[in-house]
């Protein structure tokens, strides 16, 4: 980062919050869908494809959160 005066200031993570060493937990990965999901799709789509991808147990959900993904597009 670089401050107004001119120094700057860094730093170096190992394992960034997100990565496999330093997972986001359940609801902060719920959290950061839904900020990013439901300006797009709308907040029913975006609970949709949230409860479509839990309750998957092999790639059949893709048709749910698909659907629910399409649907919310549709949200004007």
């Amino acid at each position: 980062m670089e401050l107004t005066g001119g120094r700057t200031h860094t730093t170096w993570v190992q394992h960034p919050y997100g990565e496999p060493a330093n997972p986001l937990s359940d609801e902060a990965l719920e959290e950061k869908v839904r900020r990013l999901c439901e300006p797009v799709v709308g907040g029913s789509a975006t609970t949709e494809l949230i409860d479509a991808v839990r309750a998957f147990a092999d790639l059949g959900f893709l048709t749910a959160a698909d659907r629910a993904v399409r649907a919310g597009a549709l949200v004007g």
